[in-house]
């Protein structure tokens, strides 16, 4: 019975030995490779830092200066604001409400004669540059008055829908030209994603003015043409999405330079490299572990990462260019397939968990604004075609260009005729005409407009 109890008590202690021996092996090998990760950071830290002083090389050398930058003229226009686009009353006239145009609104509007001036030179310029300190990476601000500019865009648009509301024709167009320059201009002034999604957003809404004028019918054969060469302009000279994908890879690559040697990236990234507590420290420990295929190094990962990042972008610029070739009907399945791996790609890297999957929605965001533009392009040549013959082409067999070919599906647009008004109908990404996705437009010659 002693022997059995002795036996016994051996066999545990023997396990409970294992198992001490078992743990504290584990938790050595998870310090060694804690240690591992933290010394190939060490080591990859002088190269980050000559990839961050490089990427600042490339943003300074874009930028736009001295007179050439519009940036200044906007500025000044700001400066000469007279009516207050925060208005609540302008900004629902501008973005839809027709009923608050009153005489003492279109009078004010006309009054800002000089800040349009200001606008026009403006646009004249061969860019225009944000004062942005690109040495900061991601604690890059914008400037104190970057907000006002919207005020400059709804200036442009309650101007252009009270010049079309009262046949103001051509001071229409003209202020709507302005206001599309205008958005393209400020576009450009960061290669910042944020920037870019308000610019298209902008951009659509000053189109709004041009679709509603166009829907009822208010060019004419001369002011058709003009505006048809204008938006084939702004389609292929809108910024393109390989520009402000590099811009971001850029900022990346100079915040990550500017992260410390001591301090580990992934605390860098959540605080701008700014400042360590020790709450970060589970953080580390957990984020360390999930980059086992990197060498547990958070700079290795973020190498990689923004190289897997130019990969995504070189992909969704193939699709890109094949849409503004004309050769992009297949466009959309491939950038389906390429959502589909976006997740993937997130999965293997934490580094770019959050930024990665929202790629492809950006770009889809800008294909649709650029086909927009083209059903619009479309809209002035059945007009113009209306303006010769006296009706609507049946098909638009009847006219010629690339316009007519819808780029989602590479067929001609749904195109419904009756005798005194047509609609256009793009099915979107899905290609199928489910009244959820579709782009449409019609075209009917109305007495007033808006």
């Amino acid at each position: 019975m002693v022997d059995h109890t002795a036996k016994k008590s051996a066999i545990l202690k023997n396990f409970f030995r294992m198992l001490a021996s078992f743990v504290i092996g584990l938790a050595a090998g998870l310090l060694l490779f804690l240690v591992v990760g933290c010394l190939l950071d060490v080591v990859m830290y002088p190269f980050m830092k000559i990839v961050g002083n490089q990427a600042l090389g490339k943003l300074l050398a874009d930028r736009a200066v001295g007179e050439d930058n519009a940036w200044d003229y906007y500025v000044r226009a700001l400066d000469k604001l007279v009516v207050q686009p925060s208005d609540p009353g302008l900004m629902k006239y501008a973005y839809g409400d027709t009923s608050l145009l009153t005489d003492g609104l279109a009078k004010e509007l006309a009054a800002d004669h000089d800040i349009f001036i200001l606008i026009q030179e403006g646009n004249k310029r061969p860019g225009c540059s944000f004062p942005v300190d690109f040495k900061k990476g991601w604690g890059m601000t914008l400037p104190d008055n970057y907000d006002r500019f919207q005020d400059l865009v709804v200036l442009t648009i309650a101007r252009s829908k009270a010049q079309l509301e009262r046949r103001q024709i051509g001071p229409a167009l003209e202020t709507i030209f302005s206001g599309l320059s205008l958005v393209r201009h400020l576009t450009v002034g960061v290669p910042q994603l944020g920037n870019y999604a308000r610019g298209i957003v902008l951009l659509q809404r000053q189109l709004s003015v041009l679709r509603s004028g166009l829907r009822e019918g208010r060019f004419t054969k001369k002011e058709l043409p003009m505006i048809e060469d204008f938006l084939t302009e702004l389609e292929s000279g809108f910024p393109s999405y390989r520009w402000v994908m590099e811009g971001e890879i850029n900022i990346n690559r100079i915040g990550f330079g500017n992260i410390p040697f001591y301090m580990p990236v992934e605390i860098g990234v959540l605080t701008g490299g700014r400042s360590w507590s020790k709450k970060y420290i589970g953080n580390i420990i957990i984020l360390r572990y999930k980059l086992w295929r990197y060498g547990f190094s958070t700079r290795l990962a973020a190498i990689q990462a923004l190289k897997l990042w130019e990969k995504i972008v070189d992909e969704l610029d193939k699709q890109e260019k094949r849409y503004l070739d004309k050769t992009w009907p297949s466009g959309a399945d491939s950038l389906v397939k390429i959502e589909l791996r976006l997740p993937r790609y997130a999965r293997k890297n934490p580094m770019i968990n959050v930024t990665v999957p929202l790629l492809a929605g950006f770009f889809r965001i800008k294909t649709e604004m650029l086909t927009r533009i083209r059903l619009l392009n479309l809209a002035c040549r059945l007009w113009s075609y209306r303006e010769v013959n006296g009706h609507f082409p049946s098909t638009l067999a009847e006219i010629s260009g690339y316009t007519t070919i819808e780029p989602f599906t590479g067929e001609p647009w749904h195109y419904i005729w009756s005798p005194d008004s047509v609609v256009i109908v793009s099915p979107g990404f899905n290609k199928i005409y489910d009244d959820v996705n579709d782009l449409t437009l019609t075209l009917k010659k109305e007495k007033r407009s808006f």
